[in-house]
């Protein structure tokens, strides 16, 4: 398997397990927010089993260290998408380590977010291998 294709591979994976993480584990529960429509939720974490609290840190060092790896590569080859890259991963890592409230209604609007800027980030490493 060639550099690219296990970068992507790895991407794939982190991408299945946010999704395993977050709907079958009740990481985020939606909470009503005062004076907000009530057709919008702020998400906030509730109190996690340590087995769960132990699958996201592992997911938090995974991912860190495959982005830490691209943006490596980005760098190097003096890519024009290196800040974007770190901007898309903040907001993956605050998704999965909910750093900052997130205001959108359920946990599949999270996951079409995470799911697109996942799916950026694999567009935007590839781009030296072509």
């Amino acid at each position: 398997m060639g550099v690219l294709s296990s970068i992507i591979e790895a991407f794939n994976d982190i991408e299945v397990r946010l999704k395993f993480v977050m709907f079958n584990n009740d990481i985020i529960v939606a909470a009503e927010v005062p004076g907000m429509n009530t057709d919008r939720r702020n998400l906030v974490p509730e109190k996690l089993h340590p087995n769960i609290v132990h699958m996201q840190a592992r997911l938090l060092s995974d991912y860190l260290e495959l982005i830490t790896y691209c943006q490596r590569i980005l760098e190097n080859v003096g890519s024009p998408d290196t800040a974007r890259f770190e901007e898309s991963c903040t907001m993956v890592l605050s998704y999965i380590w909910h750093e900052t409230p997130a205001l959108i209604p359920v946990p599949e609007d999270i996951f079409i977010d995470i799911h697109r800027e996942l799916s950026l980030q694999r567009y935007m490493i590839s781009q030296p291998y072509r």
